[in-house]
């Protein structure tokens, strides 16, 4: 028997307090080394470079999920490797590797543990074959399978290429895609009542076998909307892509939405259809709508280097006489420009995607080469031809009385402008790639005071190529235009060319470049080139430096010529790229400075890109 009474006996109370303290510093000395007894690594995959690959593989393994909770052995090392193999194997066979095999190495080098995963890929596979079959399928080899025809779907209506790579995801996007086209041919019920995925590893090969049940054939019933209140039915008369009786189209609601909620009309659109077919074998349709706003008035300042301080105010009806017509008016106060505007426009006038315009405005601009008073009034229809393609024609008659210029006069046109725009560049603030193609025509005759006639024409190309997922875009822009027909002196002081805008030479005073007369007064041109070159910069997520130079001719012949003299500015820009685009700061020098009439440099400002 121990006696613990003679085991303290030899210890006063202080001795024990020392004993116990000695205690709690040992064991609080050796706590790292327990702790950093673990076994701390690194992880490197070997044999993959495809990023996809590699990000999927890092979403998935646990090594590289636990390496902040290292194993305390290379034996636990080693299964936590061993049991990422089957999730890093099913990441490849997403991406179509089947043949694909894992092994993992662990090495220790000057006291380092690395784990490397040892991946070979094997061939890729690719899709070989895709069969659809009318439900019931059974398992059974042997049984002939009916082909389902009642629509015809082929692998490239399911979005998936014969003999490319066969991957996963584009598996579950064929059969979204094979319902909708379903849907789209007048079954809108149809269920895939089983898939198979073939891999055949001898032709290394994916054979994809669907098995559907395609329901009843449906046809649009009659339509009812809900929720209307400001907007008249007949509206929808033209906005409804279907006819009742026509088979069902599952793309025809959709276009039908989406037309009706860009209107601006409406808040909320619902297309809702029943579960089953009424007695008459149709989907009645109910189109359930929430009106939005549809009147509004805006007030605002703005600040231009060319016009200086001023306010805007605008109102707006976008369901002006019940009917989805837009009716607006428009004033701008500054020191340059005195604008007041009225603009009706009826959508779809006619045909789908073609607009009726009515326009009427007086303004009057006072700027360094003259002082003009213009009052217009247009009336054009606007027609998007296709995604890239916009066009528009229409005739206008203007009346314009220009002052305190070198060619001062009254003028009464008449005139058919045409504009054609194609453009493959999508981002119309912050374009990278593709071009624009604008082209403006204007045949005008002064009907009243001396009967002459000109016919302007612009063409203006505008080009993007960006590098290094557009940390650098190349922009080019280059504008030719040309006056035939009357003489400089019967043509209004506003319709000749004249550089010296933020659209052609920047830093040059605004709208003074061009042809002198013989007192040294500004006369224009009928004729200009203009070309601009950009260097977009893209220094952080936030912030481009967009290094930029111009130039540019204006001539007194009919066409752009290269004999003129050249004028040139240089200049270097800010941009601040926020959600809905960037904001522009552009310093412009001119390099062919008037020191009478240019200063020394030109500061611009505004939302996107310049061109």
């Amino acid at each position: 028997m121990v006696d613990y009474h003679f085991f303290f006996k030899h210890y006063p109370d202080r001795d024990v307090e020392n004993i116990l303290m000695k205690k709690f510093f040992v064991l609080f000395l050796f706590t790292p080394f327990l702790l950093f007894g673990a076994i701390d690594y690194n992880v490197q995959f070997v044999g993959i470079e495809n990023n996809l690959i590699l990000k999927g593989f890092c979403d998935v393994s646990d090594l590289v999920h636990l390496k902040d909770k290292p194993p305390r052995s290379l034996t636990a090392l080693k299964y936590r490797g061993d049991n990422d193999i089957e999730k890093l194997l099913k990441v490849l066979h997403v991406f179509g590797y089947w043949d694909s095999k894992i092994t993992i190495d662990i090495e220790e080098i000057n006291g380092q543990v690395t784990v490397f995963v040892l991946v070979s890929p094997g061939p890729r596979y690719v899709y070989k074959d895709v069969k659809i079959f009318k439900a019931p399928c059974n398992d059974n080899p042997e049984e002939v399978k009916q082909a389902l025809n009642v629509c015809p779907i082929e692998a490239s209506n399911l979005g998936i290429v014969l003999d490319k790579p066969a991957l996963s995801f584009e598996i579950l996007r064929a059969e979204n895609l094979l319902l909708s086209n379903l849907a789209n041919c007048g079954y809108p019920f149809s269920k895939i009542e089983k898939k198979n995925i073939d891999v055949d590893f001898a032709e290394k090969g994916v054979f994809l076998n669907f098995c559907v049940d395609p329901g009843p054939l449906a046809k649009f019933g009659s339509t009812t909307v809900k929720g209307l209140k400001q907007v008249d039915s007949k509206y929808f008369e033209k906005r409804i892509k279907w006819e009742e009786g026509e088979v069902f189209s599952l793309d025809k609601l959709d276009k039908t939405k989406k037309k009706l909620l860009n209107s601006n009309l409406f808040s909320s659109v619902a297309i809702v259809t029943p579960t089953t077919l009424d007695p008459n074998e149709e989907l009645p349709i109910t189109i359930k709508v929430v009106e939005a706003f549809h009147k509004t008035f805006s007030i605002g300042a703005s600040y231009a280097t060319v016009d200086g301080p001023g306010v805007n105010f605008g109102w707006e009806n976008r369901n002006f006489r019940g009917l989805g017509d837009v009716f607006n008016l428009d004033v701008e106060v500054c020191a340059k420009l005195i604008l007041g505007a009225a603009t009706f426009k009826k959508p779809d006038f006619l045909r789908e995607g073609q607009n009726f315009i009515l326009r009427f405005e007086a303004f009057r601009i006072n700027i360094f080469p003259y002082l003009a008073y213009t009052t217009s009034a247009i009336a054009k229809l606007d027609r998007q031809i296709d995604p890239d393609t916009f066009f528009s024609l229409g005739i206008n008659g203007e009346y314009i009385n220009v002052q305190e210029s070198a060619n001062n006069g009254t003028y009464t046109l008449i005139g058919l402008p045409i504009f054609v725009k194609h453009s493959t560049a999508k981002d119309l603030l912050n374009p990278s790639q593709g071009y624009t193609i604008t082209y403006l025509a204007a045949p005008d005759a002064n009907v009243i005071n001396n009967n002459s006639f000109f016919f302007t024409q612009k063409i203006i190309g505008e080009f993007y190529q960006s590098m290094g997922d557009n940390a650098l875009v190349m922009a080019w822009r280059i504008q030719l235009g040309s006056i035939v027909g009357a003489s400089i002196k019967n043509i209004p002081l506003t319709k000749v060319f004249l550089g010296g805008s933020d659209e052609d030479l920047r830093g040059y005073r605004y709208r003074t470049v061009g042809p002198l007369d013989q007192n040294r007064d500004i006369i224009g041109g009928r004729s200009a080139i203009f070309g601009n070159y950009e260097m977009r910069f893209r220094v952080s997520k936030k912030i481009g430096l967009v290094p930029f130079f111009d130039i540019g001719a204006v001539s007194l012949n009919e066409y752009p010529t290269v004999t003129e003299r050249w004028f040139k500015s240089v200049g270097i820009g800010l941009r601040y790229f926020t959600f809905f685009g960037p904001l522009r700061l552009d310093a412009a020098i001119p390099l062919d400075r008037r020191k009478s009439i240019d200063p020394a440099f030109k500061l611009y400002a505004s939302i996107g890109q310049s061109f």
